[in-house]
């Protein structure tokens, strides 16, 4: 038992390693030392707000999906609070975002794109994806999820699409408005 536990934690830093040095390439970080102040969860260790929506989706092939949470300084999304990198299983966080309660469930919606790419294939998933954001079979999935979370917390469409005015233009908010 103790045995496969060390396998098993031996096999999760070597992950990290892994995740760490890809994300040093895709952040632009200026040296590999500013990845290690990238701080790495996986879903199971997920509580409060984030553990209700990962298990929302109740599935179990999301169990290997890692959570990269960056520090704001190296954040590199704009003002958008999280991304996924379903082919990796990674979602990346920005920790202001990551440490406040998840009130518009960034993260069911980037998990949502983990078990997307699960139901299909990669080469599919890409290009699905490159349909056009956010009207392509990738986003429908993601948001369908969100909105299904939050509308199974009670939260009405106006105050959906009110949460989401802050990070989408008027004509992103009429296709997320048809969504719902």
């Amino acid at each position: 038992m103790e045995n496969e536990y060390l396998v098993k934690e031996a096999t999760r830093q070597q992950r990290i390693m892994e995740l760490k040095k890809y994300l040093t390439e895709y952040l632009s970080l200026k040296s590999p030392e500013q990845a290690n102040e990238i701080k790495f969860l996986g879903v199971e260790k997920l509580s409060g707000n984030h553990r209700e929506q990962y298990d929302f989706l109740a599935d179990q092939r999301l169990a290997d999906v890692q959570i990269a949470i960056i520090p704001d300084d190296l954040w590199v999304k704009g003002n958008q609070p999280s991304e996924s990198d379903a082919k990796n299983n990674l979602i990346l966080f920005k920790e202001s975002a990551f440490n406040k309660e998840d009130a518009v469930a960034w993260l069911t919606h980037e998990l949502a794109h983990c078990q997307r790419l699960k139901d299909t294939d990669l080469e599919r998933h890409t290009k699905d994806s490159d349909a056009g954001y956010p009207d392509n079979e990738v986003e429908r999935h993601a948001f369908a999820k969100q909105f299904e979370f939050l509308k199974s917390k009670g939260i009405t469409k106006e105050q959906i699409l009110k949460m989401l005015g802050e990070w989408y233009h008027d004509e992103e908010l009429e296709f997320l408005g048809g969504l719902l």
